[in-house]
């Protein structure tokens, strides 16, 4: 920038006033390598060999692509059509159009349909391009006007490419990603797009189409509506970067519009009686409405990490109580589990935070099953049991009393009125020593209470184990109610050894209550 030259200009006479302020701006305005020297200078641009920069810090480069693809959707369709052509460029431009048009912004479209030339790569690519992610935009909820979506579904249709024997054809140009799980490009989101805007057509202007990318207006299910279905499924459950797409659920809705219609949807990739792995929430659904909490569910609904939520969301539409929908899971739980890990406890690790929730619904007969509550499973919320499913829990106990020796998580939340039932009823066997520990820590008056009451039973073998297993802490309570209950107790000269034996520990062990024990000890050695 020449600042000296800059005020000649503004001084000469020569030339008039407008054309020396036209001439100063232009001296004024800083060439190329004056801009790259000054954002050298500022650390926003790195020099890399053979002329080449690169900006930083990353931030900048980020802030700047977000502005880039956010003006992308207001640029002409050349220039749209040329960044969908770069496999780098492709998913971000086709979020970005579909970002404006759940806005309400349709004017790409509208830009698209006027500039449409079937010869040129870059339009055909921006009309292609505006379908697919007003397709999905329409999937979620957006509201086109019904002549423009007729408008660029019939243009569309004009472009579709013819696939192999029994595929729908496909878009003219097929998208290209360098990301391997870009969903946005793959071909199957293309076809998603084409049942969510079908949908919403005139019927005339669906019999026109191919019958498995608008099959609304039929009676039956076109043969390969379930495996266009089933190849949609795969970048919408694990499309974006191994997560699932943001339109899942509004998948889920669609292909439950679906089943329902046709009333069901068999897919050739399935069990005879499976289904389309997007339909698979709704039916499983409808079964439960029809059959109750023990309805055998479609195998598919394990098929997808998210196809509980997909229930869920199905299930209030369909006026189904989600207590319903978790018995059901809970039993399918029991018969799936050999098969692969079931949907509810996929689920439950997507979602920690509903645990507490869904293990309150658990049926108390579903528990009792083979493998559901085992030592192992250190993430059930044993709080939330009610008395029921405490009991169901003791059943699976007793059947395998030595598996659970040392499962503290259940222990430790175990109800008073439960413990005090386990430790009088059950004849907890002697290797049960941490079970009667975790009782003394979160129910001593109880356990003390049980104590006295196993004593006074001669129960001698169950109250010398709980005996032993009495914390330091509890000492003083636990010698002060011995004492009282040796005064009245008529002990043989075995019990009296065993109790002394037990207070020589304590003060060998120095208990806080010594001065109690040897006392106590003392008192049994004159009774022997």
């Amino acid at each position: 920038m020449d600042t000296k030259a800059v005020r000649e200009i503004l001084k000469s006479s020569r030339l008039p006033e407008a054309e020396r302020i036209k001439q100063a701006i232009d001296r004024l305005t800083p060439n190329q390598d004056e801009v790259v020297r000054a954002l050298i200078d500022l650390h926003l641009l790195e020099p890399r060999a053979e002329g080449r920069y690169v900006l930083r810090p990353i931030w900048v480069l980020n802030a700047l692509a977000q502005e880039v693809m956010a003006a992308l959707p207001s640029e002409p369709p050349e220039t749209l059509g040329a960044a969908l052509l770069r496999p780098h460029l492709a998913e971000h431009v086709l979020f970005a159009l579909r970002k404006a048009f759940r806005g309400g912004d349709f004017s790409a479209c509208s830009r698209a349909l006027s500039a449409l030339d079937p010869e040129c790569p870059m339009r055909t690519a921006a009309l292609e391009g505006c379908f697919r992610a007003l397709g999905i935009a329409v999937l979620e909820g957006a509201e086109p006007d019904s002549s423009l979506l007729s408008s660029i579904w019939e243009a569309q249709q004009k472009l579709s490419f013819p696939r192999y024997e029994d595929v729908p054809p496909g878009p003219r140009i097929a998208m290209r990603a360098s990301d391997a799980h870009a969903s946005f490009c793959d071909d199957s989101t293309f076809y998603l797009a084409c049942l969510a805007m079908s949908e919403r057509l005139d019927r005339k202007t669906r019999k026109k189409a191919h019958p498995v990318l608008a099959p609304w207006h039929k009676k039956e299910a076109p043969a390969e509506l379930a495996h266009l279905l089933n190849y949609a499924s795969r970048y919408v459950h694990h499309g974006i970067h191994g997560t699932p797409a943001p339109w899942l659920l509004a998948s889920y809705a669609l292909a439950g519009r679906l089943y329902e219609r046709f009333g069901s949807l068999p897919s050739r990739l399935s069990a005879p009686d499976g289904c389309a792995t997007l339909a698979a929430p709704t039916a499983a659904v409808i079964a439960i409405r029809d059959g109750g909490s023990r309805a055998e569910l479609p195998q598919e609904i394990g098929y997808g990490g998210d196809s509980v939520t997909g229930m869920e969301q199905e299930a209030r539409r369909l006026g189904v109580p989600w207590e319903h929908i978790v018995e059901a899971l809970f039993w399918d739980w029991t018969r799936t589990m050999l098969r692969g890990e079931p949907a509810l406890v996929q689920f439950l690790k997507q979602h920690p935070e509903r645990s507490e929730e869904v293990w309150r619904l658990a049926p108390p007969e579903a528990l009792r099953s083979e493998g559901l509550l085992t030592p192992r499973r250190q993430d059930i919320p044993y709080w939330v049991f009610d008395s029921k499913q405490w009991e169901a829990f003791l059943d699976v106990w007793r059947d395998k009393r030595r598996d659970w020796e040392h499962s503290g998580v259940s222990w430790q939340h175990m109800p008073e009125g439960v413990a005090r039932r386990v430790l009088l009823e059950e004849n907890l066997e002697p290797w049960l020593r941490d079970v009667r520990t975790v009782f003394w820590a979160i129910h001593p008056k109880t356990t003390l209470q049980c104590l006295l009451i196993l004593l006074d039973r001669q129960d001698r073998s169950g109250a010398f184990c709980l005996l032993w297993s009495t914390p330091d802490e509890q000492d003083p309570a636990v010698l002060a109610a011995l004492g009282e209950w040796i005064e009245r107790a008529s002990l043989s000269p075995d019990e009296l050894l065993r109790l002394r034996r037990w207070l020589h520990d304590r003060v060998a062990g120095r208990s806080p209550a010594l001065h109690d024990a040897y006392r106590l000890m003392l008192q049994l050695e004159r009774r022997s």
